[in-house]
């Protein structure tokens, strides 16, 4: 965090994304998060693991003798110790080392290699290029090449609706198994004024496909529980989805 750069000088921040239950995450260049798209380098996004993995690699293997960490130092620690910059381009990655790189080491840049346009001084900054090729998003999951035009529901969103339908089963259970006589009772129980228990009880009866939205987070952006239990259809057939998955 705070090394990797786009190849405009725009730092690249951490982000993340959820599918299915799994995090993926990835460093998106500043100016996206800006809303000043016109000022990003030519990669916006790139997949964080993957690149994280290729500096380190770089690092233990490929860096010249006077700048090789100990191998048991951790990943965090190597990077500490030899990293200043990392610049991300579309053809390749730049990671510029704090130790000088010996003139006796200059060659034609290759995979891994030590580029061939570093001076050849003892006060310079070692430079290890390595090829890559960005990715665009079809083919990285979890990376988007774009914003995402439908924002995704947030977590404590979506536990809080959970627990609401949760609660206005419960409520429909007992109502049908006589164990309450009313809304009014049940809205003692709780704590709660009636008129809160009707307005949350439809939930009780919200669409299976409207549900498992909400459950994998694929759900509206902007939903609410007040929302949700509002707009609760008197037949699943008319709801989005027909109420199948």
């Amino acid at each position: 965090m705070g090394r990797i750069f786009d190849d405009r000088g725009n730092r690249m921040t951490p982000s993340h994304s959820n599918k299915d239950g799994v995090r993926y995450r990835y460093y998106v260049t500043h100016t996206l998060l800006q809303r000043r798209e016109k000022d990003a380098g030519r990669v916006t996004r790139v997949p964080a693991i993957q690149l994280e993995r290729l500096v380190v690699e770089a690092i233990r293997t490929k860096a010249q003798p006077d700048t090789e960490p100990e191998g048991d130092l951790s990943d965090r620690a190597v990077v500490d110790r030899c990293v200043t910059r990392i610049i991300v381009r579309p053809d390749s990655i730049d990671i510029e080392l704090r130790e000088a790189t010996p003139a006796t080491e200059q060659s034609p840049a290759t995979e891994g290699s030590v580029a061939a346009d570093v001076p050849a001084s003892s006060t310079c900054t070692g430079v290890i290029s390595l090829p890559w090729t960005a990715q665009a998003f079809p083919s990285v999951k979890g990376v988007l090449h774009q914003p995402e035009a439908k924002p995704a529901l947030k977590q404590e969103t979506r536990e809080a609706i959970l627990l609401a339908v949760a609660k206005a089963r419960s409520w429909i259970d007992d109502l049908a198994s006589g164990r309450v006589q009313s809304f009014a009772e049940i809205a003692e129980r709780e704590g709660k004024v009636e008129r809160h228990i009707r307005l949350l009880a439809p939930l009780a009866f919200i669409p299976p496909c409207t549900l498992a939205a909400i459950v994998d987070g694929s759900g509206p952006h902007n939903a609410t529980v007040t929302a949700l239990a509002q707009a609760v259809p008197y037949r699943w057939d008319r709801s989005p989805g027909g109420g199948k998955r």
